[in-house]
């Protein structure tokens, strides 16, 4: 089975497919009489429709990296370049064009400025139907165009939201794994624990047991061959319990590592580039969840808040402790209020000695880091 295709793909072709459509009657005419290009006003139409596509173009392949001052200015051309037309052609089917670009404000602005985009359209060219018609006429045209550019700003706002609800799922859908990961180390660091300690208490208690009374019967009777040999069984079988249980009670450390890479791996947007310093283990549970948590807030931060397209972690042994820095290209903030995922984070770090700070300004995204003090668990 083929792959199906996205929706950028499916959007990016329909909105092609209604240009060529509406743009038809004038390409056309140019290809039946070349020679019209020479007039200004063919001249200028035919400028008009390419203004207009170019502009469609980088709105619909370079949507996500476009910044919000970009996103307005390409939206603009194309309406210009519709009224140009309106104006020039004389044609209503021009008007069409602008459904096109409210269905782009609707995916690239916030819903009161797409709307606010349509209202704004649908009165600048109530005059232009105004010079070619009576009052009555042109209102009927004019909220004929509002009729398709609110259909079109519907449509548009539910793919929108279907979309952001896919993102969340698999947002979501990694956190829960990455905790998995995460309460599977706990589990096992836990249990390896346990078995340490019923080591030591029972068999260790017993064989200590079994090594004195071995002790006492070396000096109660003359030496034996046999039992000679049963003492240093046994004095080694107590020295190799006991390794054990030191072993088992020193490997303790969590893969911190492992679960961020499995909470990376499935947010769709942004794209998350870890750094993690090779070897870096904790055994300090709360510790590792307590990083865990502010990596998880720093991608809901950047996916929900932040419209960021990148976001970096890193993670690294630094004399001042372990450090955790998530830097994303959002659109940032002037001023920066922690909502109650980063204060619980924040609360969470100070409770272990460590510290938060957050850094942002307009355009220039956000960069949280956390840096909480060793405590004598990192490998």
């Amino acid at each position: 089975m083929g792959r199906t295709p996205s929706t950028k793909t499916l959007l990016l072709f329909a909105g092609l497919l209604a240009w060529g459509s509406i743009a038809q009657p004038f390409l056309s005419t140019i290809f039946r009489q070349p020679s019209s290009v020479r007039e200004p006003q063919v001249l200028a139409s035919l400028a008009a429709h390419a203004a207009y596509l170019a502009a469609f173009g980088l709105c619909s392949a370079r949507s996500e990296g476009l910044g919000m001052r970009n996103r307005v200015l390409l939206l603009a051309v194309q309406s210009i370049a519709t009224f140009l037309l309106v104006h020039l052609r004389g044609v209503w089917l021009e008007a069409g064009l602008l459904a096109i670009v409210a269905a782009q404000a609707s995916l690239l602005l916030p819903r009161q400025a797409a709307l606010g985009w349509v209202a704004a359209t649908t009165l600048a060219i109530f005059p232009f139907y105004v010079e070619r018609a009576d009052v009555v006429s042109a209102l009927f045209w004019t909220t004929g165009v509002l009729g398709f550019q609110l259909f079109a700003t519907a449509v548009a706002t539910m793919v929108k939201h279907e979309a952001e609800a896919r993102a969340e799922l698999s947002r979501v859908n990694a956190e829960l794994r990455a905790a998995q990961v995460m309460l599977s180390e706990s589990a096992r660091t836990a249990e390896r624990l346990r078995i340490a300690r019923e080591l030591h208490d029972a068999v260790g208690h017993h064989l200590t047991a079994l090594s004195i009374n071995l002790e006492v019967a070396r000096h109660a009777a003359p030496a034996d061959e046999a039992l000679e040999r049963a003492h240093g069984i046994a004095k080694s079988m107590l020295g190799e319990v006991r390794a054990v249980v030191r072993a088992m009670r020193e490997e303790r450390a969590l893969d911190l590592p492992r679960a961020l890479e499995e909470l990376s791996r499935g947010v769709p947007r942004p794209r998350v580039h870890l750094d993690i310093e090779e070897g870096i283990a904790l055994d300090d549970e709360a510790l590792a969840h307590a990083l865990f948590r502010c990596a998880q807030e720093a991608m809901t931060n950047a996916a929900r808040h932040a419209g960021a397209d990148n976001l970096w972690i890193s993670l690294s042994r630094e004399p001042s402790g372990i450090v955790l820095v998530a830097r994303d290209d959002g659109r940032g903030a002037e001023r920066v209020e922690l909502g109650s995922g980063l204060s619980g984070v924040r609360e969470r770090l100070g409770g272990l000695g460590g510290e938060m700070t957050v850094e942002s300004a307009p355009g220039k995204g956000l960069t949280l880091r956390a840096v909480v003090p060793e405590r004598g668990g990192v490998s």
